[in-house]
């Protein structure tokens, strides 16, 4: 249900997208996304690689981590979407628990009004 990528997370406005596109190809990087921010993807085994390339060129990167990345997503109905939240969040706050890879799909709104 998931796969594991290295994944960067770099914000709009340090790069456009132009120089975002050329950066993505002088790195060799599986995938480039520009929904939500930047998001560059790779193998976990070029993970490192590509965290030094950036680091070297001086590229503020708002987040870098080894991920757990949904294959697909369930959309979850509006009436069960406060209880997947409250399972999440009870996760997260385990003491025991680093990560929550999660694959649901919730309405933002929804998720807005939950952290509230």
């Amino acid at each position: 249900m998931f796969d594991q990528r290295g994944y960067f997370l770099i914000e709009p406005e340090t790069l456009s997208e132009e120089e975002l596109i050329q950066l993505a190809l002088e790195l060799e990087v599986d995938d480039v996304s520009t929904e939500g921010g930047y998001e560059l993807f790779t193998s976990p085994s070029d993970y490192l690689r590509v965290k030094e390339a950036l680091a070297e060129r001086q590229v503020p990167v708002a987040t870098a981590e080894l991920a757990m990345l949904p294959r697909s997503y369930v959309d979850v109905p509006q009436d069960k979407a406060g209880q997947v939240l409250a399972i999440v969040e009870a996760l997260e706050d385990h003491d025991d628990v680093q990560h929550v890879w999660s694959n649901v799909n919730v309405d933002e709104s929804l998720v807005e009004a939950s952290a509230h």
